[in-house]
């Protein structure tokens, strides 16, 4: 079994999940996606696209711009390996 890969952008979605008293599950359906797509994003399996970005965004209230950083940075670590 493998350990679950946490980041920085799963850490910052997880704690406002955690903060709502919501699941992972119910954002997903919220912003119109499946559940392994999420966390396909929050893991860096997934590219977080602008449309994903702006509709966790505005699920969340976490800013946009935040977590495309956070993306990013995903991806120039998974980059670097």
């Amino acid at each position: 079994m493998s350990a679950k890969k946490v980041t920085t952008l799963s850490k910052v979605v997880d704690r406002w999940l955690y903060l709502e008293g919501m699941k992972r599950e119910e954002l997903a359906r919220k912003v119109g996606m499946t559940p392994s797509y999420l966390s396909g994003i929050l893991t860096g399996k997934q590219r977080l696209s602008i449309a994903a970005s702006n509709a966790i965004s505005d699920a969340t209230g976490i800013d946009g711009k935040t977590l495309r950083r956070l993306s990013l940075e995903l991806e120039g670590s998974r980059d670097a390996v």
